[in-house]
């Protein structure tokens, strides 16, 4: 039997976990909603698209929810909930949160919402690179730390441990 080395064996993991992120945000684009996390390792570790984020008519990106979506971002709390899911480990910085400001949540804010839904809540804000305008080596940089503190706060958690993002693919290895 060859087993692939480590870098091969991680480098198919992540492109398998890209393509299933794919998959998932090209469901919710068509209004599938039968499935809302991709499971990394079960009963440990998901992730998923922030809410709405691919809905057929909320998905705009940086634009601020309006108030009558409060009630599908508390559905998408549901579905996490039914999934057995105890922590949330958010990537999102304050641009995405800035979505959900208008919906009444305590503070103006999805995470502290999520909270006071009963999950465990940590923050490693990630400014998606799309939007970023720096050198390439910087993004690299912050990248690499945003990594690091991700996983120490992923061992924290209690588990199973939802990562939530914008779009759910940009911390995997390339």
């Amino acid at each position: 039997m060859v087993v692939a080395p480590f870098e091969q064996r991680v480098s198919l993991t992540c492109e398998t976990i890209r393509h299933d992120m794919r998959e998932l945000a090209r469901r919710l684009e068509n209004g599938d909603e039968s499935q809302l996390i991709c499971w990394i390792k079960q009963s440990e570790l998901a992730c998923t698209v922030r809410p709405l984020r691919r809905h057929p008519r909320y998905a705009l990106g940086r634009l601020t929810l309006p108030p009558e979506t409060r009630p599908l971002v508390d559905d998408w709390i549901t579905f996490v909930k039914v999934e057995n899911i105890r922590s949330i480990l958010s990537l999102m910085h304050d641009a995405d949160l800035a979505c959900y400001r208008l919906l009444g949540f305590r503070n103006e804010n999805l995470l502290d919402h999520l909270t006071d839904a009963g999950f465990q809540v940590a923050s490693c804000p990630y400014e998606d690179p799309y939007y970023k305008k720096s050198l390439p080596q910087e993004k690299l940089a912050t990248l690499v730390e945003v990594r690091k503190r991700a996983l120490i706060t992923f061992r924290k958690l209690p588990k199973p441990v939802l990562i939530m993002c914008s779009s759910g693919i940009d911390l995997l290895p390339r």
